[in-house]
């Protein structure tokens, strides 16, 4: 894994690919590959709509709404990728929702505090909240807890044991600040962590749960119970 690269080049080479990237520091690496997935992201594409007609206020392509996802005019609300500040489908559909909400009459407010993001890959990657590095950019003083997926039953069952389960708290009342999974089902059961968040539960709050056995879940009790320094099923080696 290379993070903070740049994609310079990509060049056929018979039944291969060769893709030459630079690393924040300008040091050039080439690697020969069998395939490549661009995933550069969306652009929204508003353009189309006649929104100039309107007087709805866009920048850079974006309809700008407000927390109640609402525009400039209080008649034309909008939602998704073509507004929202993430570009997933979950968060669209709470966009929506939020939306309606207010266009029935009510006085909603989009919350983005909690997003969960998801990658399907195989181990899957599953987050939610702040990193350890954003909450220390951010001045917060945290704790880390971390569980390898090797110490959880029902991942060696499933012969999937490469992962890891890590928790930040703040450090003086250990509320969970983010989450990061890697590991079978981690899209699952990031879900049980955004709760916890939503919920502002201490790392101790999970730690007291009962979770069933054998589960994948239970590297998440683990990690909260690290981040307290009690860890218990902690692999040998």
């Amino acid at each position: 894994i290379h993070v903070a690269a740049r994609v310079v080049k990509i060049e056929e080479k018979g039944s291969s690919l060769t893709v030459t990237f630079e690393d924040k520091n300008g040091k050039s690496t080439t690697v020969e590959v069998e395939k490549v997935l661009l995933a550069a992201g969306r652009t929204p594409n508003t353009e189309i709509l006649g929104l100039e007609r309107t007087g709805v206020n866009v920048e850079r392509g974006r309809i700008v709404v407000d927390k109640h996802m609402r525009t400039n005019l209080p008649h034309i609300y909008a939602i998704g990728d073509c507004a929202s500040p993430y570009m997933l489908a979950h968060v669209a559909m709470a966009e929506g929702e939020t939306a309606a909400a207010n266009i029935g009459g009510q006085d909603l407010e989009m919350d983005y505090t909690v997003v969960p993001s998801c990658i399907f890959t195989s181990p899957e990657l599953a987050s939610v909240g702040l990193s350890e590095s954003e909450c220390l950019k951010a001045g917060i003083s945290v704790k880390t807890g971390r569980f390898p997926m090797a110490g959880n039953g029902r991942a060696l069952t499933l012969g999937e044991a490469e992962g890891v389960v890590k928790i930040m708290a703040d450090s003086r009342y250990e509320r969970v600040l983010g989450v990061h999974i890697l590991g079978p089902n981690a899209t699952e059961l990031i879900s049980t962590a955004c709760m916890a968040m939503k919920l502002e539960a201490t790392a101790e709050e999970i730690s007291d749960m009962i979770f069933a056995h054998p589960t994948i879940g239970e590297a998440l009790k683990e990690a909260a119970l690290s981040l307290q320094g009690r860890t218990i099923h902690l692999p040998k080696g």
